[in-house]
């Protein structure tokens, strides 16, 4: 595993190999692996965003058809298979020693990830590096709020229905801002922790078996309060 520090060593090699072109072209990727630190942001009295400290982990494994997401808090875990060749996936839930799985279909699974799934994006001109890493800002206005994403665009995740992913703009997310309530309560932050490009193995996508496990449909999980 690769710290992200430094990422841009990462950035780096993708544009050495294309200095033979004489350009900096983009470089898709089907494997990856990502860990983002996971904070709740407030306000101060000047208005300026301050991240708390990190409340959890979020440990994200993809191929070009599947992914697998955990989030990680100390109570407890969830975490999120997809696979778009079936069209379907799970929801685990394990906290507090109490185990839940949530099944999902192609449209459950988007209209839990409907925030990002459908966000449009804006380019601004405003540009920063994060940890080494160039990066481009981009922002979305959504129900309830908005998104901003630090990316670089170099970098292309080629599936793009992930937990965390924007279709609605090209790069790597490297810091992701995403502002809920007015008050600025249920703002959260993601920031790319590492980063390990290598072939992920295809044992990583099984789904857990739901005989082992309490199991709801995703309409009685949101009915129960569970999602």
């Amino acid at each position: 595993m690769n710290k992200l520090k430094p990422l841009l060593y990462f950035v780096f090699l993708f544009a050495v190999a294309t200095l033979s072109k004489f350009t900096f072209a983009q470089k898709n990727i089907n494997d990856v692996s990502l860990v983002y630190s996971l904070s709740y942001l407030k306000n101060d009295v000047g208005g300026r965003n301050l991240e708390n400290n990190s409340v959890g982990e979020i440990k994200l494994s993809i191929k070009a058809k599947q992914s697998k997401c955990e989030t990680i808090y100390k109570s407890g875990k969830e975490t999120t298979y997809f696979n778009q060749e079936s069209n379907k996936g799970v929801v685990l839930k394990e906290f507090m020693g109490q185990e839940l799985l949530v099944l999902l279909t192609a449209e459950n699974w988007m209209e839990k990830n409907a925030a990002f799934q459908n966000a449009q994006f804006t380019i601004t001109d405003f540009k920063q590096n994060i940890n080494g890493v160039p990066c481009k800002q981009a922002i979305a206005e959504i129900s309830g709020g908005r998104i901003v994403v630090y990316l670089n665009p170099q970098i292309i995740i080629t599936n793009t229905k992930y937990d965390l992913a924007f279709p609605g703009v090209q790069g790597l997310p490297v810091k992701i801002e995403w502002y809920g309530a007015a008050n600025g309560k249920a703002s959260m932050a993601f920031e790319l922790k590492q980063i390990d490009y290598e072939n992920i193995p295809q044992s990583k996508f099984e789904f857990p078996s739901a005989e082992k496990y309490r199991t709801l449909s995703f309409e009685e999980a949101k009915k129960s309060g569970k999602l």
